[in-house]
């Protein structure tokens, strides 16, 4: 019998801080390098998987801090792709993802033929990594009146029959954890409760092996040298052989064992006698890492102990997966194995209920709670009818945050081991997926080879750079002033050498207008200017390295549509919940100057005239000449205006035209005034109209204006086609009835929405989000009509 040598080990110290006694600091280093640069995990809630040639596609994006598995807060550019089955564009646009998420939507024109497409999200920092990272979404286009689907050609059932040793090896004479998954033809989990373990003597070492609806069992066994292994497995009456590799006669294994309800770990290393005398006292490290946080230490077999086992505290491991990675004396993984740790992972519990009725409008409330706490949320909602089929083989974003950026291929029903309460079975039946799963997506061969040099910030926003000529030899170009009022922005950006200038971190939307104005040292706009300006990222060369591997969930599916829309391109708009917001337009620019005030004219502010205004809130000296006003400071100085980027000194127009107005103490800028004879410091009013402003008189203008074409896709408001019938098989399994696709809840988890429901049937809310701590959640609730 096996002496166990037991170790009671509390991590409590960093990798860094003990590397000298565990793993060797270039191995440390490269772990937290090659994740420190890959730290983004991304989400898109789509309102449905399964779409009408015609329809828009909606969705949220929601990107997420993987080391965390917490919400970003960083400015994340985001590239969404709809390609074909062959990989080949359909569609592309770009996204800049703010407090985590993003909004958008895909027309997908009636011409589109019936097939599966893929849906893919990633960032420009994605591109140079060897794994996937992206989000990929498979969807399915069909058009109406149109039948596909399966034959009636029988279809010869095909098994894949997986098996995963713990830890990675077989090892002789000891005892091995085997891991068994067995998958369709689509690539699902396949039942079987009847697994028998069989030698090359025909002995049954075991006989109740099973796998879960997901596919997947585990079981243990003892090799014996000289003898084979196979296992006998019963599906649906059709019985399957599975030969298990023949195991190494020297080595060690690896062998894992979860408490479902303390979540505390143990660890055993094993090996056989023939292992041991060569083993001892040689140094082994165990690595507890996720992404590039770590703790290590070292363990050494003794003489007479081919076991040792580590107790990990729930409280050591991190939040999430956990790979635990067993390296040798030379500093080579040899083992490994995955872990998740659901220490504050949530599954809040959300309720839906009509609280008013109008016709077929009603307003709904929604709550969030954690536990006994309300909590406040981010929420997207996708309402769909109850009996949709619309929503086939969606993805969650439990498993894309939690699951999918450290495993690798497909995860089946990844919401089920989080959402609805989780619960011992489903914590182990998540460890079987797990062990399963065998060794991390990432190669070590991978972490270890990246150079630094490749490390590529993530973009966020829009650059314009450039450089600027004018032939006005009396005045020399001290700023560029650029101003869109489609995008409601405005920026100011420092000459360099005279002439470059560049704007960084800008949102602005793809064909729309931007002018830019170059403004002298006084101040004042320079006429005849000419801009020279590159764009980037240019949106449409960046393309994913990663080519569409998923297999096709949809083939062998039966749809059935008849007629669904009377005009596939009639759209009604829907009530939408929108969040009234006093946030000045312009507020960066408030920023960047340091402002006094910045105010926002409403209708309180009309029937006077700029004059008015400045006479009465500024105190300044009025005087005229000709039609128009200038004011003057105590002084003497005169004031003068910036109107949309326009310098003007007629300022006698009403304030029904001005929708901001900002006034900068702190960004002075020194005047001659001939008047005076001297030089005097002044700071501008900057002035923003609404459109309804008169022409500014033509020696005014100097501003150019540009077109930006690669930019950021708009959101659009969300419209629902005008379906053919409510009762139709058509709009019971494919309609839409609505789409949220940002809600924000108070801070008791409350919010109230309003939609039609002109079907008059029982709806199924499909619910995405993040709470205020960043935690994500999904739910699937179903709404009754009466």
């Amino acid at each position: 019998m096996f002496k166990l040598r037991l170790i009671s080990i509390i991590i409590i110290c960093y990798s860094t801080v003990i590397a000298q006694n565990g793993v060797s600091t270039p191995v440390l280093n490269s772990l937290s390098y090659f994740f420190n640069t890959n730290d983004t995990a991304l989400h898109l809630h789509i309102n449905k998987t399964i779409f009408i040639a015609g329809e828009d596609m909606w969705y949220t994006a929601y990107a997420f801090d993987r080391t965390k598995s917490k919400i970003s807060n960083k400015k994340i550019n985001v590239i969404v792709v709809l390609y074909d089955d062959k990989g080949k564009e359909v569609s592309k646009q770009m996204l800049l993802i703010e407090k985590g998420l993003a909004k958008g939507s895909i027309l997908l024109p009636p011409s589109l033929k019936d097939n599966t497409y893929y849906l893919k999200a990633f960032t420009i920092g994605m591109n140079r990594l060897n794994e996937d990272e992206s989000f990929i979404q498979p969807i399915q286009i069909i058009n109406e009146g149109t039948q596909l689907g399966v034959n009636n050609v029988k279809i010869e059932l095909k098994y894949d029959i997986q098996l995963q040793p713990e830890g990675g090896h077989y090892v002789e004479a000891v005892k091995n954890t085997v891991g068994i998954k067995i998958l369709d033809q689509k690539g699902k989990g396949v039942q079987s409760d009847n697994i028998t373990l069989i030698n090359s003597n025909n002995d049954i070492i075991i006989s109740n092996i099973n796998t879960n609806t997901l596919g997947m069992g585990k079981f243990e066994y003892i090799p014996q040298p000289n003898l084979d292994y196979k296992l006998k497995i019963e599906i649906d009456d059709v019985i399957k052989y599975k030969i298990i590799p023949k195991a190494e006669a020297t080595g060690v294994v690896l062998t894992t064992d979860l408490n479902y309800n303390s979540g505390n770990l143990n660890v055993i290393l094993a090996t056989n006698t023939k292992t041991l005398n060569n083993l001892t006292k040689q140094s082994f490290k165990l690595l507890l890492h996720k992404n590039g946080d770590s703790k290590s230490f070292n363990v050494t077999f003794e003489q007479e102990f081919p076991q040792i086992k580590f107790q990990i505290p729930n409280k050591e491991l991190f939040n999430g997966v956990n790979t635990i990675t067993i390296f040798n004396h030379d500093n080579k993984p040899i083992l490994e194995r995955l872990i998740f740790n659901h220490k504050n992972v949530i599954a809040p519990s959300i309720s839906i209920s009509k609280i008013n009725k109008e016709l077929d409008s009603f307003t709904y409330a929604l709550s969030n709670k954690t536990g006994n706490a309300s909590i406040k949320s981010n929420i997207s909602i996708s309402v769909l009818p109850e009996n949709t089929i619309g929503n086939l083989y969606r993805s969650d974003i439990y498993t894309n945050i939690y699951l999918k950026p450290f495993l690798k291929g497909n995860i089946e029903k990844g919401s089920y081991y989080f959402k609805n309460g989780i619960t011992p079975q489903k914590k182990y039946e998540l460890d079987l997926l797990l062990l399963n799963q065998g060794w991390s997506k990432y190669a070590w061969d991978d972490i270890f080879n990246e150079i630094v040099t490749t490390h590529n910030e993530e973009e966020d926003g829009i650059t314009i750079s450039g450089y600027v000529t004018h032939k006005n030899k009396k005045s020399q170009g001290k700023q560029v002033l650029l101003y869109s009022k489609d995008n409601k922005t405005i920026d100011i950006a420092e000459l360099e050498n005279n002439k470059n200038f560049q704007f960084t971190n800008l949102k602005i939307y793809s064909n729309s207008k931007f002018k830019l104005s170059l403004i002298d040292n006084k101040g004042k706009p320079i006429p005849q200017a000419n801009f020279f300006y590159n764009i980037s990222p240019i949106e449409s060369n960046k393309k994913s390295t990663h080519f569409i591997d998923y297999k096709n969930p949809f083939k062998n599916t039966n749809f059935l549509v008849e007629k669904a829309f009377d005009d596939i391109n009639d759209f009604e708009q829907l009530d939408e919940v929108v969040v009234n917001a006093t946030a000045l337009k312009h507020q960066k620019y408030q920023k960047n100057l340091k402002s006094k005030f910045g105010i926002k004219i409403d209708s309180s502010y009309h029937g006077r005239t700029l004059a008015d205004y400045l006479k009465q809130k500024e105190g300044l000296g009025e005087s005229q000449i000709g039609p128009g006003y200038y004011f003057r400071f105590g002084d003497g100085g005169k004031a003068y205006m910036i109107v949309n980027g326009l310098e003007t000194d007629y300022i006698s127009f009403p304030m029904d035209y001005i929708e901001e107005l900002y006034f900068s103490e702190n960004y002075a800028i020194p005047r001659y005034f001939p008047e005076l004879g001297k030089y005097l410091k002044r700071s501008p009013y900057y002035i923003f109209t609404n459109g309804k402003e008169r022409e500014l008189p033509k020696h005014l203008r100097s501003a150019k204006e540009f077109t930006l074409v690669n930019g950021f896709a708009k959101p659009k408001e969300f419209y629902t086609p005008e379906y053919n019938s409510y009762e139709s098989d058509a709009y019971q399994d494919y309609g839409v009835v609505s789409w949220y696709p940002e809600l924000l809840t108070n801070e008791k988890g409350y919010i109230s929405f309003k939609l039609n429901n002109p079907s008059q049937t029982n709806l199924k809310f499909f619910i995405e989000g993040f709470t205020e701590n960043g935690d994500p959640f999904a739910n699937v609730i179903v709404v009754q009509y009466k």
